[in-house]
């Protein structure tokens, strides 16, 4: 269960909504398995909710520009390459940024359980603010909180506006490399 989606000899790949309602976004969701776009993307003024099942991902390793970014489903979202879009958060899931990915000046909002992984074996100076890293005092478990999460075996410099929760479950989690 894989697929590419390639770009030709030019062009982009466009998520936007055409079905008349202004503020619903496109959609890019990968149901089972692991699948790359590697086309260059642009998303429209309405947003793309970009999500992959559990234990599956979906791949941008191309540019990605234009509007807002909405990560969900149960797996995670890759950013193999340069994104410059509006707006990036993390309704569920996971949003990974491996080598040759970053987010540019765009700020990152984490909903509960949503988890931004930083998987880089360079070295890498995050300066986006994250928000939505402190634990719920109500319900400190792990699935509940954000997580900023290092996962490569690179050196992460982090000099954004991040608020790191102290409860159990949030904040952020090295599991290696160096923060």
């Amino acid at each position: 269960n894989a697929y590419t989606v390639s770009q030709g000899t030019s062009g982009t790949l466009t998520f936007t909504n055409t079905d008349g309602v202004t503020s619903s976004p496109a959609y890019a969701i990968a149901a089972s398995g692991d699948h790359t776009i590697s086309a260059p993307v642009v998303i429209g003024t309405t947003g793309l909710n970009a999500s992959a099942a559990a234990g599956g991902s979906l791949t941008f390793s191309g540019p990605v520009s234009g509007g807002a970014l909405t990560v969900g489903g149960g797996g995670a979202v890759v950013l193999a390459g340069a994104f410059s879009g509006s707006a990036a958060s993390v309704a569920s899931g996971t949003l990974r940024l491996v080598d040759g990915g970053g987010l540019g000046g765009t700020a990152v909002s984490l909903s509960p359980g949503g988890v931004l992984e930083l998987a880089r074996s360079d070295s890498f100076t995050f300066a986006n603010n994250v928000t939505g890293l402190t634990a719920s005092p109500v319900a400190p478990v792990a699935s509940a909180n954000a997580t900023l999460r290092m996962a490569g075996t690179g050196t992460v410099t982090l000099s954004g506006n991040n608020l790191l929760g102290t409860n159990a479950g949030a904040g952020l989690f090295i599991t290696s490399g160096k923060v």
